[in-house]
C-alpha cells in the first residue's frame, strides 16, 4: 500500500512479479485508466493537451539533464 501524508493514496502491484494474476493486473490497469479519464474529464483537459504537457515535461527534464551533465563535465576540466 502506498501512503500520502500518512493516509492510504494507493496499492503498488509489481508488474513482473510471478504471484500476481493477470486478471489483477488487467483490472488494476483498467481502474486506472478510469481514474485518470475522469480526473482529464472533470478539469476538462483534451488528451492531446496531456500528451503536449508530457512532452514539454520530458523535453524540459532531457535539457536540464544535459545542462548538468556539462556541467559537470567543464568543472572536471
Amino acid at each position: 500500500m502506498v501512503f500520502r501524508n500518512g493516509r492510504p493514496a494507493g496499492v503498488f502491484i509489481p508488474w513482473e512479479d510471478i504471484n500476481v494474476d493477470d486478471e489483477v493486473r488487467r483490472a488494476a490497469l483498467k481502474a486506472l485508466v478510469a481514474k485518470v479519464a475522469r480526473e482529464r474529464q472533470e478539469r476538462r483537459i483534451t488528451e492531446e493537451e496531456v500528451l503536449e504537457d508530457f512532452a514539454t515535461f520530458r523535453k524540459d527534464r532531457l535539457g536540464r539533464e544535459h545542462r548538468a551533465f556539462g556541467a559537470e563535465r567543464r568543472e572536471s576540466e
